[in-house]
């Protein structure tokens, strides 16, 4: 299967949906790289029915310099990565709930990240191991940490 880019694009979501949903068929064994580069996400849309402005069900995904705002009501969340070696690179994030969510092996790096709720932003997924979160700014800092082994953290600020 071939790689997939979105870039330079501008989506406005208002009813309870993802902007961007990435879905890896379960029978594809090598789905191709998909890469979302200066996204924008706006909008006013609820959270409700468990539903992200961005939603990553595929390994080996990579996010750059993407800009986030979800400040709608019902816990909306930015990016959900269930998705294992996830790079997200840039940008920043603002949700009602957590703006960013992350699963095992990810990669973060200098983003900016705020919870319109004061929830902690970047929740990670129980039992992640092996992610590495550097140089970025996080107001309200991670929510389970503590569960997840081989998390490296370097360069954060958290006011």
């Amino acid at each position: 299967m071939g790689s997939v880019t979105i870039a330079d694009t501008t989506v406005r979501v208002d009813g309870s949906s993802n902007a961007v949903q990435i879905q890896q068929a379960a029978s594809v064994t090598n789905p191709g790289k998909v890469t979302c580069d200066r996204l924008t996400v706006t909008g006013d849309a609820p959270g409700s029915t468990w539903r992200e402005a961005i939603r990553c069900n595929q390994d080996g995904c990579e996010f750059t310099d993407l800009t986030v705002s979800q400040p709608g009501p019902d816990r909306r969340d930015g990016l959900l990565v269930n998705g294992n070696n996830v790079r997200t690179v840039g940008g920043r994030y603002e949700a009602t709930r957590w703006p960013v969510v992350q699963n095992e092996n990810a990669f973060v790096d200098d983003i900016y990240a705020d919870s319109l709720d004061d929830a902690s932003v970047v929740r990670l997924s129980d039992g992640w191991q092996n992610a590495t979160i550097t140089d970025s700014t996080l107001l309200g800092g991670f929510g389970n940490a503590s569960s997840c082994p081989g998390l490296t953290t370097a360069g954060n600020q958290y006011s």
